[in-house]
């Protein structure tokens, strides 16, 4: 908990990237040189890196005490390492409730791995190291998180549909689409529960928003091929004939 430590000392920016980037890195760890690159964007950082290191483990000893954090931070001449056996990360759990989820899916059915993606939801914590910016090596596997995270919304969207809990159905893809408007099977889901609903204004509403999400018109030829201007195309007649 990076509150229980001053944010006012300088360089803290830097302590907090140089702590995420070995938590990205886990076991590997990563030299001096790599290090430098992830926190300053260059080599830049030489005659830093020692300060910011030494911050680090002043944090460190300062949370989890001396023997603890001497056992966590490596450090030698090249190489530093936050040794993965001694924390666990959010993230981590995460990821290991996710794939459960979809092992069991595979192998018991969407019944079955409902709860474990519902576990799986309240441990994503949004996007991954969100407090560290934009950085190439963090932004690929924030991407990974994010799908999973999104994926996770669509089969419990849809274990609720099947179950005809339509206002869940809603609840759940409205979440997934606060981080993501652009999200194609959590909408085709939302269209599916707003007409079942009968909610005529928001499926609307929903089908000219995600429009606005991937930039296309209402009327645009190439929209065949989206599955959710299909989608709604289906729906809307139906409702026409019904």
């Amino acid at each position: 908990n990076w509150d229980t430590v001053s944010s006012a000392k300088a360089g803290w920016q830097k302590v907090r990237r140089a702590f995420a980037y070995l938590v990205h890195c886990g076991r590997r760890g990563a030299t001096r040189r790599t290090l430098m690159e992830a926190v300053w964007g260059s080599e830049l950082g030489q005659s830093s890196l020692p300060r910011t290191l030494a911050a680090l483990q002043q944090t460190l000893v300062h949370v989890a005490g001396d023997e603890l954090a001497a056992r966590l931070l490596t450090i030698t001449d090249d190489h530093c390492m936050l040794n993965p056996d001694l924390y666990r990360s959010d993230v981590e759990l995460f990821q290991n409730t996710y794939a459960l989820a979809t092992h069991t899916e595979a192998t018991t059915g969407l019944k079955a791995a409902a709860p474990l993606y519902a576990q799986a939801l309240d441990l994503y914590g949004g996007p991954y190291l969100a407090d560290i910016g934009r950085t190439s090596w963090a932004q690929e596997r924030r991407d990974l998180l994010a799908n999973h995270y999104t994926n996770g919304c669509v089969r419990l969207a849809e274990h609720a549909f099947d179950a005809e809990r339509y206002h869940q159905c809603v609840e759940l893809c409205q979440q997934a689409l606060d981080a993501n408007m652009a999200a194609d099977q959590v909408t085709l889901w939302l269209l599916r529960a707003y007409a079942a609903l009968g909610r005529t204004a928001e499926f609307t509403h929903a089908y000219a928003a995600y429009l606005r999400a991937v930039h296309r018109a209402p009327f645009d030829a190439n929209g065949r091929n989206d599955p959710v201007v299909a989608e709604y195309e289906l729906l809307a007649k139906a409702r026409a004939v019904g």
